[in-house]
């Protein structure tokens, strides 16, 4: 399961992977795993209740649902239907979020800026030609002051088995060791299927920011992945 070397990112095909979260479901240490990041986000990015944010791979919707009481609107989208359909579901209650249909296409809408944009345990599953693809449309959607937050970076040469420690010390620091481990057996069994056929992309994160500052981005590295996965990296690019 460890991931092949490359300069910046490895190859990945998507397909496989949004297979895998069409018939994903949620569990308690999802719900867990978002309070954990919006409070990582909160301590080493801020947020405030002027700014418009898009919640880019929004996933179940837990999430957006906590920022959403935070800021002035959340926008979401997940190119997987299943993960819309629970984010629907659960982002019912918040006035203030709203539903984006970017298609199949690598943009977003014209005209919209964004003060901060959230891509949170998405980018792994993208291939190097996407990943590439949606940073300028992010550039694009930027306010000229805005943030855009790529986290759980998955580092170069990393074997993601050594996330299934942290994970178990993070369920059981949270308190849902034991329904973690009922909940999660099947989906880490789903996961390692798809894994065996499909890499996830890596990033070597000093050339990355080479290819940011091609576009006009600067990379900050932050002191730690805003996820509970204490080996991963997670960046803020900002307008350069």
């Amino acid at each position: 399961m460890k991931s092949d070397d490359t300069p910046v990112a490895q190859h990945n095909s998507d397909r496989s992977w949004r297979g895998f979260w069409e018939s994903a479901s949620s569990c308690r240490l999802n719900h867990a795993e978002a309070e954990h990041f919006i409070e990582a986000l909160q301590q080493h990015v801020g947020l405030e209740p002027t700014w418009r944010v898009l919640d880019f791979g929004c996933g179940f919707g837990f999430t957006a649902g906590l920022m959403a009481p935070r800021v002035a609107s959340v926008s979401v989208w997940d190119s997987a239907a299943n993960m819309r359909a629970h984010a629907r579901d659960h982002l019912a209650p918040h006035g203030n979020v709203s539903f984006l249909d970017l298609g199949t296409g690598i943009a977003l809408p014209n005209g919209v800026r964004f003060d901060l944009i959230v891509v949170n345990s998405v980018v792994q599953y993208m291939s190097a030609d996407e990943l590439a693809g949606w940073l300028t449309a992010w550039r694009d959607g930027l306010a000229p002051e805005g943030r855009l937050v790529l986290s759980d970076l998955i580092p170069r040469g990393y074997d993601v088995r050594r996330d299934i420690p942290a994970v178990l010390l993070f369920s059981l620091r949270r308190g849902t060791l034991f329904r973690a481990l009922i909940e999660g057996v099947k989906e880490w069994r789903r996961y390692r299927q798809v894994h065996r056929s499909v890499s996830l992309l890596t990033i070597a994160s000093e050339e990355f920011a080479e290819q940011a500052r091609g576009l006009g981005l600067e990379t900050e590295v932050l002191p730690a992945n805003l996820s509970p996965h204490p080996a991963r990296v997670s960046l803020v690019l900002t307008p350069g």
